[in-house]
């Protein structure tokens, strides 16, 4: 999003952009940014100079072409409430998006790449050498329950087509669901690499670093490339189970290494 911005940036080419492509531009944004609150932490000043350019590039009257099936017109007209000329309500579009990336209809819609890639990202372990048997991880955050995600079509395969293309040592699928008020928190682990998988798992079981987690392991889900754990601790999220992982993937290195 931003690379694609740099060239209709004050000092790029000055050209308009589309509305429909700067109303999904503008989207992408504020997703990944939390609509730029500050308690969540996640905007920067290069999303802050983003939005801006998007602001003052966009024709937003072009938004009047966009197909129906994006959104009704009581809904467009939330998210323009001056008019499709005038900028929109980013309240109004996060509102909106926030809403449809978490209705399981969409997840469930999705196909297995699908929901993996839509929230990825990959991190690398410190200290690793070239020899260690975890130099990267990658972690997809899911929003749906862990039984339907395994139950999309050709899954297995299509994880391990994915975690391959993303050339990751160990490859994790963070899901989650609302029950009753309740939030349940699942991970999914898989590696090609048996030793690696067996290690990790051995240390987010027995290791007392991984106890505030409280995992479990389902084992009727067990298989040669993969491990799914139930987290007792729903409130860690991606941004624990992290580093978490990392440590793990450094205590399996540093075993190895010696």
């Amino acid at each position: 999003t931003e690379l694609l911005l740099d060239d209709q940036s004050p000092g790029g080419n000055g050209n308009k952009i589309d509305g429909s492509l700067g109303l999904l531009l503008l989207g992408v944004i504020l997703l990944d940014s939390v609509n730029m609150i500050p308690a969540a932490g996640k905007g920067t000043d290069r999303d802050e100079r983003a939005i801006s350019t998007l602001g003052e590039r966009t024709d937003w009257a072009q938004i009047s072409v966009l197909s129906p099936s994006i959104a009704d017109a009581s809904v467009f007209d939330k998210i323009f409430p001056e008019g499709r000329a005038r900028s929109p309500s980013q309240d109004a579009l996060f509102d909106l998006l926030s809403g449809a990336r978490n209705d399981p209809k969409f997840w469930a819609g999705l196909s297995t790449l699908d929901s993996l890639r839509i929230d990825y990202k990959r991190f690398e372990v410190p200290g690793s050498l070239k020899s260690s048997p975890i130099r990267t991880i990658g972690l997809s955050s899911v929003l749906t329950d862990m039984d339907s995600l395994l139950s999309k079509d050709n899954f297995e395969n299509d994880m391990r087509d994915y975690q391959s293309s993303c050339q990751v040592d160990l490859f994790g699928a963070l899901t989650l669901e609302f029950v009753d008020g309740n939030l349940n928190r699942e991970l999914l682990l898989s590696s090609p690499k048996v030793g690696v998988l067996e290690g990790v798992t051995n240390y987010l079981l027995r290791d007392k670093d991984a106890a505030s987690i409280q995992l479990n392991e389902r084992e009727d889900l067990r298989t040669a490339s993969k491990r799914v754990f139930r987290q007792g601790n729903a409130k860690c999220s991606r941004k624990q189970v992290a580093p978490l992982l990392q440590r793990a993937a450094l205590s399996l290195n540093l075993k190895s290494d010696l």
